[in-house]
């Protein structure tokens, strides 16, 4: 059902809190004009997984490969470069880098593609923020509500959690935290945006920089070099081999389909920046759609 809305009002990140679907569907078809292959071809489905809400994608109709699961236009995706232009007059991605170098003055060529991530996911953050301090007021206030709040990875856990996996487990995921208090050190560029962009509650705020954080670490795509067939496919933030000068975006309503080590979509996107979720092989109806 849908939630009435109330003027100021902001997202919950709670932990625990529901994630609210019910003004998504909607959003993403009349305001950003996404399109999927047809009504029934790109559901979400909400549950309980270990006792906190998930929310995943699947498809109630037979998909052929080859075909557009889901159509999401370059101007209805948060992207890290529209961003950067956005805030050009107030933080630039020369300041960023400085500041990245100050934090790790390394210049080998794994410190250059981090430090060329990091630029995009920090605009990517900051925007996040400044939608979240306008509340209900938001374009974008049924995308942040539909976003998760409880993850499961290496900047989520805690020293305790580091002594209950493996060694080497506990290394990868301490790297992933080290990550993401290096990009919380750049809170202080934030400071250069006027105040009613990102004010002192919202910029003083750590556990919504590490949410915000969180959001563009888990569901952020950038593109690869193009292919033969002139379209450029999609890869995770964390494969910084591929393409460090491509975009990195948030697509709304694709970032719903999970991960899978046996994929049935895709993501492609063209020389325009538009994006498609096309099926790879033939998905019989009422199965999840896997990336």
């Amino acid at each position: 059902p849908n939630r009435s809305i109330q003027p100021g009002q902001k997202p919950s990140i709670s932990e625990t809190s529901p994630r609210d679907l019910s003004l998504l569907p909607a959003f993403a078809t009349d305001a950003l004009s996404i399109q999927p292959l047809s009504p029934s071809s790109f559901l979400l489905h909400a549950q309980q997984l270990d006792g906190f809400p998930d929310v995943s994608a699947y498809t109630a109709s037979d998909i052929f490969a080859g075909s557009t699961v889901l159509f999401v236009p370059a101007a209805s995706a948060l992207s890290a470069y529209d961003i950067k232009y956005e805030l050009s007059a107030h933080i630039t991605v020369e300041q960023v880098q400085d500041k990245l170098y100050e934090i790790d003055f390394r210049s080998d060529p794994v410190q250059r593609r981090k430090r060329n991530l990091m630029w995009k996911q920090f605009f990517l953050v900051l925007k996040l923020l400044m939608e979240y301090q306008k509340g209900a007021d938001s374009p974008w206030f049924p995308y942040l509500a539909s976003l998760p709040r409880y993850f499961s990875n290496g900047p989520s856990m805690t020293p305790f959690c580091y002594n209950c996996i493996p060694s080497y487990l506990t290394e990868l995921c301490q790297k992933e935290r080290a990550t993401m208090n290096q990009l919380l050190m750049l809170k202080s560029l934030s400071a250069n945006l006027p105040h009613e962009w990102l004010g002192d509650e919202t910029r003083g705020n750590a556990d919504l920089w590490k949410w915000a954080y969180q959001i563009v670490l888990t569901r952020a795509v950038t593109s690869s070099s193009p292919s033969t067939d002139g379209d450029e496919r999609d890869v995770d933030v964390d494969d910084d081999d591929e393409n460090e000068h491509g975009d990195l975006r948030l697509l709304p309503l694709a970032d719903m389909i999970n991960h899978s080590h046996e994929p049935n979509v895709e993501i492609l996107h063209d020389e325009y920046g538009n994006a498609y979720v096309q099926a790879i092989r033939d998905i019989p109806a009422n199965t999840p759609l896997c990336r």
